[in-house]
């Protein structure tokens, strides 16, 4: 029994080393462990952002394309006025276009047009009235019951153009040196026809006056005609021709 003592107590020195070292050796696995997976995640989060980065390049590529081809269409459509200058120029100014009835703050304002020159101004505008087959019948034969129903219009045109600064609230009130307006008949497509011109010399254009024009004209023959028929449609007006002014002519035709 004396020599198997320290027996035991040998063995059990020998187990509790074994024991630290298992403790030690876990212990220094599991840091291992940790920092892999550092590693790993941050390996991950590097893979990510370049996958990112052509992403975002294509898309920035793609608001390029999709810029360059609104500004193309613009000025094909005629947004701009072209005179003097290449499309390139022409694009390059667009970012700095604003509303000029607009004020700093972004409330609606009249231009001051005290400080431009005089000049020769001239706009055309146009629209069409679908009447359908039965109006349009008796618009050709002058057979409306409330009267000749093309020559009401043209007056009707005309007046609306000296009252266009009472009905559009920022619109100047100019000096009209002359208005025209011409009704004519498409039988094709059971309609009139409307052609508006506007002239005057002044510090500002007459484009409203000959939209307006040609919008009362045309509301002048919807009203003439419309106990005949509800269906009848006013459809494109729009602005054909402008001269004179700081930016120059433009056309539809041409787009410049």
């Amino acid at each position: 029994q004396k020599q198997h003592i320290p027996i035991c107590r040998h063995q059990q020195q020998q187990q509790h080393a074994g024991t630290s070292w298992q403790s030690k050796a876990l212990v220094r696995l599991q840091r291992h462990m940790w920092a892999l997976q550092q590693n790993i995640l941050a390996m991950h989060s590097a893979l990510q952002l370049l996958q990112l980065e052509p992403q975002q390049g294509m898309q920035q590529q793609q608001v390029h394309r999709q810029d360059a081809q609104l500004q193309q269409q613009q000025v094909a459509a005629g947004y701009v006025a072209a005179d003097n200058c290449d499309l390139q120029q022409v694009a390059s100014h667009k970012p700095h276009m604003r509303l000029t009835h607009v004020d700093d703050s972004g409330k609606a304002s009249m231009v001051d047009v005290s400080g431009k020159g005089s000049s020769s101004r001239v706009a055309s505008a146009s629209c069409l009235v679908l009447l359908g087959q039965q109006a349009f019948d008796l618009v050709s034969n002058n057979a409306i019951a409330k009267g000749d129903v093309l020559t009401l219009a043209q007056g009707a045109g005309i007046q609306g153009a000296k009252q266009t600064s009472n009905l559009i609230p920022l619109c100047h009130n100019i000096f009209l040196s002359k208005v025209d307006v011409q009704l004519q008949l498409v039988p094709e497509q059971h309609a009139v026809a409307i052609s508006t011109t506007a002239k005057t010399v002044g510090q500002t254009g007459v484009e409203m006056e000959a939209l307006t024009a040609a919008a009362v004209a045309a509301l002048t023959v919807y009203d003439m005609c419309k106990a005949v028929g509800k269906e009848m449609t006013i459809t494109g007006l729009q602005l054909d021709y402008k001269s004179g002014g700081k930016s120059g002519t433009w056309s539809r035709v041409r787009g410049t």
